[in-house]
């Protein structure tokens, strides 16, 4: 996301602060759109055809490869830790991480 950088300037001001990560998978808004920390090449399956993560969990279900899903939450990592923020905790946005393929009926 653009303000992580000086999200993490906060961080580092502010000794002490519980900061966690904020895995995303998802973009749901429709004239704000994100994709992956990765480029678009190495988490193929999490991207659309127009360039961004997917809208909804659903389709991110169907179309998520496990590796490419591994690959980008430790790129995620990696880039809060890189911007000097040391993690306390882990969520997620959506919900993305709580849902197994075998919850859902393909459309």
């Amino acid at each position: 996301m653009p303000m992580v950088p000086e999200i993490a300037e906060y961080v580092k001001t502010h000794p002490g602060l519980d900061v966690g990560i904020h895995f995303t998978l998802t973009s749901e808004w429709k004239f704000y759109r994100w994709n992956g920390v990765l480029p678009d090449n190495q988490i193929p399956s999490l991207i659309t055809k127009e360039g961004y993560f997917y809208p909804g969990i659903e389709p991110l279900i169907f179309a998520a490869k496990p590796d490419e899903v591994e690959k980008e939450l430790r790129a995620q990592i990696d880039r809060a830790i890189a911007f000097g923020i040391r993690p306390t905790h882990l969520d997620n946005h959506m919900g993305s991480m709580y849902v197994r393929r075998l919850c859902l009926k393909p459309h």
